[in-house]
């Protein structure tokens, strides 16, 4: 049969073969669409899907930097320790594991599903080898190697050092930190925490279908963190803060002691010492009492004094060094200077008392001292001197040039120190008042003259202040850190404080007075104390019986290098409670020999100039070492 002949095929059986291969069509055209998506246009996401059921991301913390003194001496650092994470679920030969980590009978605990419970902060070391062998085969508990922050000296210089802890779960959340990210807390730590803290790498992990460990390879090796060198000496930071706790006998038991007024005794010295170079305000010191020992965050249980600390019970977190007090008179070196730029320096009688505006305003001495200038009413802390001085200025007015020239020379105004949030002292005048709707009476600033009423500072606002009077108004901030990275940080720049010459001058002649003529000659005269040295005590009233403590003082006089300010809470009189501290540090500093009863038995050392030095060694002896015999054993 021809083809021409052939029947043809119904018109509904043609439409059906039609539409059919239509329907064949339209999927074939979807199947490439897919095809194309899954294999070009999506290939990314979902060749890295794949990747995810076989490798993990690993953060590689990155290794903290360390802490230095300026001698060398270690502060922080890190070493290695091995964790039991618990993951939850079956665990196989839990006797004999929690056996070998030093845990006891305690049972498995619960854990939220995806968390995770540390079981031991410290695995012994002798046991770690076998642990990690019995675990290696267990996803639900794990050896976790991880670095901790330790600090070698314990307490020296805990709290400047400050303490490190984990980031916390909002810290990760707000993506700020990797979970096992050390964080500075406070004290250099804190504010130093970008220099310390490095950049994280990362570790590509390869897992089977169970989630055991095949390989690793690391994608990002990120970068440690760089050490940081202070400007404080660890010898001289050891005499500091043993000089500030063993300062307690003579708070209780010296003239005009507790004991002597009929007060409590104290249990524990509360107080705070700052030592500095003023030729370019470096920190050599910085004590606090009482303190911490960075090393309690880390330890399990918390030890007591960890709780006692954190509760406030002890005060120890507290760097007393930069918390605000009651100043009384070191705070004249600024009302000195307020009243020579406004009135000039006055002669007036050093009465026992004397009455304005129906008050009566006492000196600290009974009798009547004599005629004075400002140079000796500093020297003799003449109260009176200062009272009818500020009546003389016109006081309320007087109050606000009084406050204005308090902040230009540091007070009231952060020191520029490198630690985060320190609090500034509070200043309070006429103008203050006025726009709290207030009244300013004149004799909150005749109160005010001799450093008490509304008026707080600081230890380091103190120091600056006094080294800016020093050095003739030049004002630097107060700098801790010398090196960053091994590379030396440049000293900060100094301002000029305007002034005449003949005022600073001034200053300065009271505060030599003080050591020679004056309320601390009996420690620093001539007699007693073989390097020429100027200062301030200070006696501030306080809601409490006892009175804060202070004193400030500096030398060689006509070329200081050495500068400290000795703040005591509630430790009775500056002359008798404070000033000896600050004498036992300068003795270490210039390697002043003191016998137990306070006597000097030896010159000072390369700190001095030669000549004064060659003089001093042909007087007492031979040189000691800086640093040296206090009061008779060499420091540790």
């Amino acid at each position: 049969m021809s083809a021409r002949s052939r029947p043809r095929r119904p018109a509904s059986t043609r439409r059906r073969l039609y539409a059919l291969a239509a329907f064949f069509a339209v999927m074939l055209a979807v199947d490439a669409a897919r095809l194309y998506s899954l294999q070009i246009a999506q290939y990314s996401l979902y060749a890295s899907q794949s990747r995810s059921n076989h490798l993990r991301e690993q953060i590689i913390p990155a290794v903290r930097g360390e802490i230095y003194t300026s001698n060398g001496v270690v502060l922080a650092t890190n070493r290695l320790v091995y964790r039991l994470v618990y993951r939850g679920g079956k665990v196989w030969g839990w006797r004999r594991i929690r056996y070998m980590a030093g845990l006891g009978k305690i049972p498995l605990p619960k854990v939220p599903a995806g968390g995770s419970v540390t079981l031991s902060q410290h695995l012994p070391s002798k046991s770690v080898a076998g642990l990690e062998e019995l675990t290696v085969d267990q996803p639900n508990l794990r050896v976790v190697r991880s670095m901790e922050r330790y600090y070698p000296q314990g307490h020296l210089a805990g709290n400047l050092v400050g303490y490190t802890s984990l980031a916390t779960a909002h810290e990760v959340k707000s993506e700020k930190y990797n979970p096992n990210d050390q964080v500075g807390r406070t004290g250099v730590e804190a504010s130093m925490q970008k220099v310390l803290a490095g950049q994280d790498g990362l570790r590509l992990i390869e897992v089977n279908a169970a989630g055991v460990h095949l390989s690793s390879r690391v994608a990002n090796p990120g970068r440690a963190g760089e050490s940081v060198t202070l400007t404080i000496n660890s010898k001289l930071q050891r005499v500091a803060e043993q000089a500030l706790k063993d300062s307690l006998n003579q708070i209780n038991f010296g003239p005009e002691g507790r004991k002597a007024m009929g007060l409590k005794l104290a249990k524990v010295v509360k107080g705070a010492v700052i030592a500095i170079d003023p030729r370019n305000n470096h920190v050599l010191a910085m004590a606090t009492w009482p303190d911490i020992n960075p090393n309690w965050f880390t330890e399990q249980p918390r030890p007591k004094q960890l709780v006692e600390a954190l509760t406030g019970q002890s005060g120890a977190l507290q760097d007393r060094a930069v918390q605000p007090y009651n100043s009384g008179s070191v705070f004249k070196i600024a009302v000195a200077d307020a009243l020579l730029r406004h009135i000039g320096n006055p002669t007036f009688d050093c009465a026992p008392f004397i009455t304005f505006g129906g008050i009566v305003f006492h000196n600290w001495y009974a009798g009547n001292m004599g005629p004075m200038q400002a140079q000796q009413a500093l020297a003799n802390s003449c109260d009176t001197w200062f009272y009818q001085a500020a009546i003389a200025a016109n006081p309320v007015p007087f109050s606000n040039e009084l406050v204005h020239r308090a902040r230009a020379l540091g007070f009231g105004r952060r020191t520029g120190i490198q630690l985060v949030g320190e609090p500034v002292g509070q200043l309070q005048d006429a103008q203050t008042y006025q726009k709290q709707g207030l009244i300013w009476y004149p004799g909150m600033t005749v109160n005010m003259s001799i450093g008490q009423g509304n008026l707080t500072i600081t230890p380091a606002e103190l120091i600056r202040a006094l080294s800016t009077i020093v050095e003739n108004g030049k004002q630097r901030p107060l700098d801790l850190i010398k090196a960053i990275g091994g590379h030396p940080v440049p000293t900060k720049p100094a301002v000029q404080i305007p002034d005449a010459p003949q005022n600073w001058k001034i200053i300065q002649q009271g505060l030599a007075l003080t050591t020679t003529k004056g309320t601390s000659d009996f420690l620093f005269g001539p007699t007693y104390f073989p390097v020429p040295t100027a200062g301030k005590t200070g006696t501030a009233q306080t809601s409490h019986a006892a009175s804060n403590a202070w004193y400030e003082g500096y030398g060689p006089v006509g070329n200081p290098n050495f500068m400290v300010v000795v703040f005591l809470d509630r430790g009775m009189q500056g002359s008798y409670q404070a000033a000896p501290v600050a004498r036992r540090i300068m003795a270490a500093y210039w390697g002043i020999r003191l016998a137990a009863n306070g006597t000097a038995l030896s010159g000072p050392t390369e700190h001095l100039p030669k000549s004064l030095a060659a003089q001093l060694e042909k007087n007492n002896g031979p040189f000691y070492p800086p640093y040296g015999v206090i009061p008779t054993k060499p420091l540790p």
